[in-house]
């Protein structure tokens, strides 16, 4: 087929045009989408909501071993860490009555090692009423602690909870206050560690 030279500049005339309105659409679009760290921090915003209500559950053969709940979670990729705000976690016994409550403003949760730090107002509450505050609290699965040294052993698979931040220790009849404490989950044994003082409470003067 042979093209006369009008055809050919009124081919010319149309390739041009389309080039230049594809040339403005694409500055357009550019203009209109926001630059990545504003897409990548929306995208981070949309998936700290949807772990709002957080919720997780760990177990061993069959059992419920522990429960983490939060008011709000949000996953940090580069830590591996879950990050957590208005946190009650309980770990569980043979029975209801060994059950343990520990409740905090915050917390850092690796479900894969199965270690929680809680940080803040923290409060853990068990059998027979007792109940100990502190500012930060970690808890370690798997792991138990030989009494001879200060140093962790590998042991039971119940797990440890332990600080080395001031902890008082309080029930209707005494309060014990010292540095440094190590809980055993399983046999359930208590240890603080430094400068422990004492205070028994005379029955019915006790006031909560």
């Amino acid at each position: 087929m042979i093209f006369t030279r009008q055809q050919i500049r009124l081919f010319l005339l149309v390739l041009m045009l389309s080039l230049s309105v594809g040339v403005v659409l694409m500055a357009f679009m550019r203009e209109r989408m926001p630059p990545p760290e504003q897409m990548v921090e929306k995208m981070g915003v949309e998936a700290d909501a949807a772990l709002s209500d957080f919720k997780y559950t760990q177990l061993e053969a069959g059992r419920t071993k522990w429960n983490l709940e939060a008011a709000r979670g949000t996953y940090d990729t580069e830590r591996n860490k879950t990050l957590l705000e208005e946190v009650q976690a309980e770990f569980f016994g043979d029975t209801a009555a060994d059950n343990i409550v520990m409740t905090a403003v915050e917390a850092e949760a690796d479900l894969e090692l199965e270690t929680i730090e809680a940080r803040g107002n923290v409060v853990m509450t068990m059998a027979k009423g007792y109940r100990l505050k502190t500012s930060v609290l970690e808890y370690v699965g798997g792991q138990t602690v030989n009494h001879d040294s200060t140093h962790d052993v590998a042991g039971g698979a119940a797990g440890i909870i332990r600080t080395a931040a001031f902890v008082e220790l309080e029930s209707d009849k005494i309060k014990i206050q010292g540095q440094g404490m190590t809980y055993l989950i399983e046999p359930r044994v208590l240890r603080i560690h430094n400068n422990v003082e004492a205070q028994l409470y005379p029955a019915g003067l006790h006031e909560k």
